[in-house]
């Protein structure tokens, strides 16, 4: 993922029971303020299988990828 964007997951036996995301340190407004989206996306679908936030394609790539990570 591009510096400074993190996620972290936690997990129970059978589900995602929470997503963090941090887009803080990145350059685009967009992206720095979908971190929620994010989070919502990610624990919906219970997978990294997530559509992205329109506008932030490099961010919502990094973030699906770095879910996928774990």
């Amino acid at each position: 993922p591009p510096r400074g964007l993190t996620v972290t997951m936690t997990f129970s036996d059978t589900a995602i029971t929470e997503v963090k995301v941090d887009t803080a340190n990145e350059t685009l407004d967009l992206a720095v303020n979908s971190a929620a989206d994010f989070q919502t996306m990610l624990m919906e679908a219970q997978s990294a299988e997530i559509d992205g936030v329109s506008g932030a394609t490099v961010t919502s790539n990094a973030v699906t990828s770095a879910a996928a990570e774990w």
